[in-house]
C-alpha cells in the first residue's frame, strides 16, 4: 500500500502548492461557472478528508 499512499500524500501536496495555479487553469477551461467551482472544491475538499484519514 506504500504506492498508493505514496501518491495520495503526494498528490495533496503538489494541490496545496499549486492551489492558485490549479484554480486558474480550472476556471480557464471551464469559464467562470460556479457549478464548476463548487465540484471542484467538493472533489479536493473529500480527497483531503480521506487523505487526513488514510
Amino acid at each position: 500500500m506504500t504506492g498508493s499512499d505514496g501518491f495520495t500524500t503526494g498528490m495533496v501536496h503538489v494541490m496545496n502548492n499549486n492551489k492558485n495555479t490549479i484554480g486558474a487553469m480550472v476556471l480557464k477551461m471551464y469559464g467562470v461557472s460556479t457549478e464548476c467551482r463548487k465540484a471542484v472544491v467538493t472533489s479536493v475538499s473529500v480527497r483531503k478528508k480521506k487523505a487526513s484519514q488514510a
